[in-house]
């Protein structure tokens, strides 16, 4: 029987076909949410969406996006105000790159041998993507008089890093949007918040950094984090939420 924190809200999640989405996905589900879910993939979001639907989601629709194609995220915004006027009461912008040819323990500098076009695809998946869905959402929350938005940033949105230059480019990039973004939205009764994660144990972490899952913070505990304004009152807003895990780098230098 699933719980009441969302039930009757209506939660769209970017890149929750796998990982951190998929997770914050069947755990909105578990909570009674309405779930929008969108990804590249159509076929994993089905699978994500099978899921969610076993969890208690009341309703669980698949919408393939891209987030590095504008045109993409506008037909998103636009059939998502279609069928539901009033907008969504939570977005969760998740989905995330990196540019592919970072290792970001080990390798070489990406100001060196980086793909700048590969930066620009990153840098819109990462950082405007969600800034322009944002954009096309936002009026909704407004109108109605509240809203959450919930952003997964990283620490390399705080901390620099060698080998990984564009990436900690676009998250520090999705940080400033969110807290600069929070003295504009508060005003219309809307939260939001940036998860900042050190090493996630998924795909894209695993294979890139030759990381040991035990090392990391799993996906269950981003989905955790993003429901943390919901457990609030309404007057609460855990703007930058950092998440470290407890055995560290140190120990992750091991793994490669």
């Amino acid at each position: 029987m699933p719980s009441s924190l969302l039930s009757s809200k209506r939660v769209l999640v970017t890149g929750a076909s796998r990982g951190i989405g998929a997770a914050i996905a069947e755990r909105c589900a578990a909570e009674g949410a309405e779930l929008l879910l969108t990804a590249r993939s159509a076929d994993k979001l089905r699978e994500v969406a099978e899921r969610c639907r076993a969890a208690g989601a009341p309703l669980c629709a698949c919408l393939p996006c891209d987030l590095a194609d504008p045109s993409s995220i506008d037909r998103l915004a636009a059939e998502v105000l279609q069928k539901h006027p009033e907008g969504v009461d939570v977005l969760v912008n998740n989905a995330g790159t990196g540019s592919g040819n970072q290792d970001i323990l080990t390798g070489e500098a990406e100001a060196v041998v980086g793909d700048p076009d590969a930066w620009e695809a990153m840098l819109y998946t990462n950082t405007l993507g969600p800034m322009r869905l944002t954009r096309l959402l936002a009026p909704a929350m407004a109108q109605r008089g509240g809203g959450l938005i919930v952003n997964t940033g990283s620490l390399a949105g705080t901390f620099a890093s060698a080998s990984s230059a564009p990436y900690c480019a676009s998250k520090w990039g999705i940080r400033g949007w969110v807290l600069s973004t929070y003295e504009e939205l508060r005003r219309h009764g809307i939260r939001t918040m940036v998860i900042e994660p050190g090493f996630v144990a998924t795909d894209m972490v695993l294979h890139l950094g030759k990381l040991l899952p035990e090392l990391c913070i799993q996906p269950s505990d981003i989905a955790e984090a993003a429901l943390l304004p919901l457990r609030l009152g309404s007057n609460a807003v855990p703007l930058e939420l950092v998440m470290k895990a407890r055995r560290g780098a140190d120990l992750a230098k091991k793994c490669v």
